[in-house]
């Protein structure tokens, strides 16, 4: 079970975790692995709650959209990477409360079997101003947006464990 609870976010694996949890919309995001990095992207200081800070690519489902749909779309979107349907495998469903909103996200994750330097990212700069390929641990270390260091912990548990120790 997940479970995170701070001053700003609340986000959990069971929904009965969250009391009056109402979702006003639902998200989607990816792990994708390289070499055994993950991808994190820096999200520019006009769009988000967090300037500055890393996250993992996904973004808001649209009217009507799966979540499968949403992920491989927000990818494309943010890196220019396509990722077929087949290659997104489905970890879990969370809820997150955030002040005045409640969210349900859909967690995803792709390996890609190139190297790194053969991976073509571009970026959509209305949303981030950079992108970097991280070991676990290495990723730990970085500022990250709504305790995405718990999720990355939590997704990643023994990989993280061996690489510190």
């Amino acid at each position: 079970m997940l479970d995170i609870k701070n001053d700003y976010l609340h986000l959990s694996s069971e929904l009965e975790n969250i009391p009056q949890f109402s979702a006003n919309a639902a998200a989607a995001i990816c792990f994708i692995e390289a070499e055994s990095k993950i991808l994190l992207l820096k999200n520019i200081r006009e769009l988000k709650d967090y300037p500055r800070d890393w996250g993992i690519p996904g973004g808001k489902l649209e009217k009507d959209e799966l979540p499968i749909d949403a992920v491989q779309r927000e990818i494309f979107e943010e890196t220019s990477i396509y990722i077929p349907k087949d290659k997104l495998q489905f970890l879990l469903k969370l809820f997150v409360r955030i002040p005045k909103y409640d969210y349900e996200l859909y967690v995803y994750k792709s390996v890609l079997t190139k190297k790194i330097e053969d991976i073509e990212i571009k970026l959509d700069t209305r949303e981030h101003s950079a992108y970097v390929w991280k070991t676990v641990a290495e990723a730990m270390q970085l500022p990250l947006i709504y305790e995405d260091q718990g999720l990355i912990e939590y997704i990643y548990r023994q990989q993280w464990r061996a690489e510190i120790y």
